[in-house]
């Protein structure tokens, strides 16, 4: 169950790293990047970007992991996290 998406084929993780205001995006953009995260491309106020405003709910940089190797990299520190909640 905790695998769902993975086992039927899923391999990408995309997340944006919200951009409401720049010191936040600069911390989520470093954090996202230690988990193994790369950057994609910006997603901005302009005209071509709707679509991705509508799906992320604002504007920021977009990015994307491999979910293997985050997987392969930080399973046991999650897992730890879900045990502290």
């Amino acid at each position: 169950p905790r695998r769902y998406a993975y086992d039927r084929g899923c391999r990408r993780a995309e997340l944006l790293a919200i951009k409401d205001n720049e010191a936040q995006e600069k911390v989520l953009r470093r954090h996202y990047r230690r988990l193994g995260f790369r950057e994609v491309r910006e997603v901005t106020d302009d005209i071509f970007c709707i679509p991705d405003r509508l799906l992320w709910g604002g504007i920021g940089m977009l990015m994307e992991a491999d979910v293997e190797e985050c997987m392969g990299k930080h399973t046991v520190e999650v897992r730890s996290l879900i045990k502290d909640d």
